[in-house]
């Protein structure tokens, strides 16, 4: 069964593919049924096929082990249907039942029944912080988006003022004011959601096309407006009217009966330079944001990881795929490595089962303390520690006396130590899935998935002793990685042209695509935000100045045209912008540092010299383009007025 992206992404569209057959590891298979766009087990990661269970259970696909026989393999996820209440007492009870009857496997083991909102809470609790950041900044967006509607029906509303105070001086009820601004805020609204949709659209999609982090994982972004997503925009857009509409009503004297004064007018006019403080604040506090995500990215490159990043070469393999058996697979590694090291631009290999901050993993049960405990763990070559430069900080690394018929060896992490002193130390003996290790090395703590991770337990195992078919090869290269990858792919042809090779990648776009794929999002996101809110802001700004332009053009004019100087006449026109504007950006400042706590939990790398740089870059950008917004209408105003007033002398 395929899924939808996996077909159309693979045969011409709309082609019929219901009973045509492809081949997994060289065995035909029928293609019964396409999925839906959407479907899949995990919430990002969907798979592109699926098969039956039964093809592992019968050996047409390999396996690694024997995953049906063997009880102490945990990999199944079970989904069910509660028929009653009480489905999650009577699982309960069926754990109890298999820890009695299979004491050695499942001792200690219950049966928790989760519904699917539970599930998806416990496997995705880190979604939560990304899920509030990007509704806080929605939620800036929408404030954004009232400020600058309120500075613009403000503005039009100085220029009704007086129409709208002769109205009530006639008897006008305030009522019937408050109803002209809700249906003038009301259609100036539903022009803005015609025009939002197609934009959304367009940025969603540009965001699907954004969040693939690696080559060959198919990951779903569920980026598409469905009716609840409608319906809390068409809210937005509703509750945006009263919002918009209250102040112009306000400002224009609807709150009283009498007639608007020239002293209302005046103070009427104050509120654009209020709702300008509004807009700068929004918009710097985003561009510091945005501006210290890009910081923490720049600095992320510089992060003590526990290993080398640089000049790392990688290719995943798995001759299982192809019908290795366990000896043919071993032997295929061990030429693999030894003519990977003699290709020019190459100078080590190593093979390890996983690599660190990506998307795979393994794990193994050991018994610590008299108790069984699921620890995290790799399974290296010879040669590893070296190439990956990971301090030992006591013992030795694997090597060739390590080999399947030796004493069997682990290397634990410093972690490890911390936790059982007085059991974790060199010549101790471990015991991993039943069988007594003895532990020849202790290694330094590194990060193993993720950049902001706290220290945990790790082991690792050597791959003669440890058989897993599915390895990838790092190869230590001094050229270029196209190069490199040539010659790679020639050299598996001449192994085994039938042998597959896939994710050839960097180590550092491994990285940048895995444990950075976040603070990537984060990034795009919030520099996204804070575009839309500095345009919004921009806008506002140079109505603002516009309006105020507008009121002193004959005084700047007649100062202009009797030779006022031009530094003069600019600081008078952007003098109350300045003001307004410098004390938006520095509420701004204050704001983003204040919730700098919650965008550090995204955004590796940031340091206190970066928080300030992003401060006073991004109070400095809005400052610099409000200036900008409100210079430009003053100073043609001025042009225009002093023109027509020495025309006029003329005359």
């Amino acid at each position: 069964v395929l899924s939808e992206r996996f077909w159309e992404s693979n045969w011409p569209k709309g082609q019929a593919v219901l009973g045509k057959t492809i081949m997994l590891a060289g065995t035909p298979f029928t293609i019964i049924g396409v999925m839906p766009r959407g479907f899949g087990l995990d919430k990002f990661l969907h798979e592109d096929f699926y098969v039956s269970m039964d093809v592992y259970k019968d050996g047409v696909l390999p396996s690694n082990g024997r995953p049906w026989e063997d009880r102490g393999r945990r990999y199944l996820s079970v989904y069910a249907r509660a028929a009653n209440a009480n489905a999650a007492a009577e699982l309960g009870s069926l754990g109890e039942g298999l820890a009695a009857q299979f004491p050695e496997t499942n001792h200690g083991l219950r049966v928790v029944a989760l519904n699917q909102r539970s599930a998806r809470k416990q496997d995705q609790s880190s979604i939560s912080t990304a899920a509030m950041v990007l509704m806080a900044l929605a939620l800036v967006g929408f404030l954004g988006a009232c400020v600058t509607m309120a500075a613009l029906l403000l503005i039009e509303s100085e220029g009704h003022a007086r129409e709208a105070a002769l109205k009530i001086a006639l008897g006008a009820h305030t009522g019937r004011l408050l109803l002209e601004a809700l249906l003038h805020s009301a259609l100036l609204v539903s022009a803005s959601v015609l025009i939002a949709i197609p934009v959304a659209l367009a940025g969603l999609r540009l965001l699907e096309n954004m969040t693939a982090p690696a080559d060959g994982i198919a990951v779903f972004f569920d980026a598409r407006l469905d009716h609840l997503t409608l319906l809390a925009g068409l809210i937005a857009a509703t509750l945006l009217i009263p919002i918009c509409a209250l102040p112009v009503w306000w400002a224009s004297g609807g709150r009283t009966h009498r007639p608007f004064a020239n002293s209302r007018i005046a103070r009427a006019s104050r509120w654009p330079g209020l709702v300008l403080v509004g807009q700068t604040t929004l918009a710097a506090m985003l561009s510091a944001i945005a501006l210290y995500s890009l910081l923490g990215l720049r600095e992320a490159k510089h992060l003590d990881w526990g290993y080398r990043t640089n000049h790392l070469l990688l290719a995943v393999f798995d001759p299982s795929q192809v019908h290795y058996d366990k000896a043919r697979t071993k032997a295929f590694y061990d030429q693999l490595l030894q003519r990977a090291r003699r290709l020019p631009g190459v100078t080590d290999a190593s093979i390890a089962q996983s690599i660190p901050l990506g998307f795979t993993g393994a794990q193994k049960t050991l018994m610590l303390g008299g108790r069984k405990v699921g620890l995290w763990m790799n399974t290296v070559s010879p040669g590893h520690f070296k190439q990956m430069r990971i301090q030992l900080q006591a013992g030795r690394e694997f090597d060739l006396s390590d080999g399947e018929l030796s004493e069997r060896t682990v290397i634990v992490n410093e972690r490890m130590r911390e936790l059982w002193p007085d059991q974790i130390a060199v010549g101790r003996s471990l015991e991993v899935e039943g069988l007594n290790r003895e532990i020849v090395g202790i290694a330094r703590t590194v990060k193993y998935a993720n950049w902001n991770e706290s220290k945990r337990p790790f082991i690792y195992l050597p791959f003669s002793q440890n058989y897993t078919p599915r390895m990838t090869l790092l190869l230590e290269v001094t050229g270029a990685p196209t190069e490199i990858t040539r010659s790679l792919r020639g050299l598996v042809r001449e192994l085994d042209p039938a042998q597959p090779v896939s994710g050839i990648t960097t180590f550092e776009q491994q990285i940048n695509r895995g444990a950075l794929y976040t603070a990537r999002l984060a990034l795009a996101i919030s520099s996204a935000a804070s575009l839309v809110v500095l345009l919004l802001s921009f806008f506002g700004v140079y109505a603002s100045a516009t309006a105020a332009a507008g009121r002193e053009r004959k005084q700047t004019g007649i100062r202009k045209a009797l030779g006022a100087p031009v530094l003069t006449l600019a600081w008078q026109a952007i003098k109350g912008v300045a003001i307004a504007a410098s004390l938006g950006t520095l509420t701004g400042s204050i704001l983003a540092l204040f919730l700098a706590s919650w965008t550090g939990k995204l955004v590796p790398g940031t340091s206190v010299a970066a928080l300030a740089i992003s401060a006073v870059g991004g109070s400095a950008f809005v400052l610099l383009s409000s200036l900008m917004a409100s210079l430009w209408p003053a100073l043609r105003a001025s042009s225009e007025e002093a023109c027509s007033l020495l025309a006029v002398a003329k005359n």
